[in-house]
C-alpha cells in the first residue's frame, strides 16, 4: 500500500527538524553607495534583516511564497536609519496596491521601521507609510 505525503505532514517534519530559520539572499541596491545614509553595507544588511522579519511575520520563507500583491517586491534598500524602499516588478501599478505592501511590510517588522516606501517598476506611482510616534 502506497501512503502519499500531505503538505502538513512535511510541514510537521521541517517544524520538528528545527528548521526555523528564513533567509533572503540581499536583494540588489537601486541607490548609489554614496546616497546611502548609514553605508552601504550596514543599510543594506539591515534592509535585508528587515525583509527578512517581515518574512517570518507572515510565515513565509521567500518573496514568491506571499500572496499578492506583496509578491511583487523584487528589490529594496535603506537610504536611512530607520527607512525602507522596495521596488516592485510585474506588478503593483497601483496606488492602492503600493498601500497595502508598504503597509504589511511596516506591519511586520519591529519598532525600528519607522518608514517604508513602496515604489512601481516605473518610479511613477509610489506610497509612503510612517509609524506613529
Amino acid at each position: 500500500m502506497k501512503k502519499n505525503v500531505t503538505s502538513s505532514t512535511l510541514i510537521m517534519a521541517l517544524a520538528l527538524s528545527g528548521c526555523t530559520a528564513y533567509e533572503v539572499a540581499p536583494g540588489p541596491s537601486v541607490v548609489p553607495a554614496e546616497e546611502l545614509a548609514h553605508g552601504t553595507e550596514g543599510g543594506q544588511e539591515w534592509a535585508d534583516t528587515k525583509i527578512n522579519e517581515w518574512l517570518g511575520a507572515n510565515g513565509a520563507r521567500n518573496i514568491s511564497a506571499l500572496s499578492g500583491p506583496t509578491f511583487y517586491v523584487d528589490s529594496w534598500e535603506s537610504p536611512a536609519e530607520g527607512e525602507l524602499v522596495v521596488r516592485t516588478k510585474g506588478g503593483a501599478y497601483d496606488k492602492v496596491a503600493l498601500g497595502m505592501i508598504a503597509s504589511s511590510i511596516l506591519h511586520g517588522t519591529g519598532e525600528d521601521m519607522q518608514k517604508i516606501t513602496a515604489i512601481n517598476e516605473y518610479n511613477k506611482i509610489q506610497a509612503t507609510y510612517e509609524r506613529l510616534k
